[in-house]
């Protein structure tokens, strides 16, 4: 299974959410979180350096599951628009 998150970009932050794929994957598996979630920045950062640290939790709001799974399946974070990898976790073991 893949965690895919959709990035919005916005003025004051990004908005987050479950791709639809991973949310119909995940809809059996797991308690889902809500549909969106937005993060809001002072300053206009590189995406990694303002959202990589949290980045783990926020997948872990939108799908329902422990962090410690999140990390363990890996993550990608892209952008709906042009399809680019914003961030992307996979665990090494």
């Amino acid at each position: 299974m893949e965690i895919v998150v959709e990035v919005g970009d916005q003025t004051s932050g990004a908005t987050f959410s479950l791709s639809p794929k991973t949310r119909t994957v995940l809809r059996s598996k797991s308690a889902l979180g809500p549909l969106r979630v937005f993060i809001s920045n002072e300053t206009r950062d590189a995406f990694e350096r303002a959202y990589g640290p949290i980045s783990p939790q926020i997948v872990s709001i939108l799908t329902g599951l422990p962090e410690q799974e999140v990390r363990r399946i890996g993550y990608t974070f892209v952008d709906p628009v042009t399809e680019s990898v914003l961030l992307e976790h996979r665990d090494a073991a």
